[in-house]
Parts: structure tokens; C-alpha cells; sequence
């Protein structure tokens, strides 16, 4: 069903560009947790990639952060 225009000049929406840095399952968990956020955030554009760094050292209690994400985070105002 469409919408009369009068309801979509009043949709709005923010869309905020999002870039974190992390171990794989650190990204998961903030994608996971924007999955079952209220309002809805939608996800769009996002692209995982891996990070080389030349001189990292090996450490047991390093924190992994070879990966980087960014994606734009969309929510709409009703």
C-alpha cells in the first residue's frame, strides 16, 4: 500500500558513518547488538577488512584488533 505524500515528507531519518576497530567477535557483538536494538538502526554499506601491522608483536595478553569495520548506521525518527 503506498503512503500518501504528506506521511513520507514527515519521515526522517539519521544516518551516522560508523568505523571500529577490533577482533572478529567484537564486531559481531556490536552488529548483534544494533540487530536487536529499539528503535530499529538499519546497516548498510559495510565492509569488514583485515588489518596487517609490520611489527606487531605476539602476546598473550594482547587484544586482537586485526579487523576493521565501518558501515553507515541508519534510524528513523518517527
Amino acid at each position: 500500500r503506498s503512503r500518501p505524500d504528506s506521511e513520507i515528507e514527515q519521515d526522517k531519518s539519521v544516518t551516522v558513518q560508523v568505523s571500529m576497530q577490533g577482533s572478529l567477535e567484537m564486531i559481531y557483538s556490536a552488529l548483534h547488538a544494533l540487530e536487536n536494538s529499539r528503535p530499529l538502526i538499519l546497516v548498510d554499506n559495510l565492509q569488514i577488512s583485515y588489518t596487517r601491522t609490520r611489527y606487531r608483536v605476539p602476546d598473550s595478553n594482547h587484544v586482537d584488533t586485526s579487523y576493521r569495520a565501518s558501515y553507515d548506521a541508519i534510524a528513523f525518527i518517527l
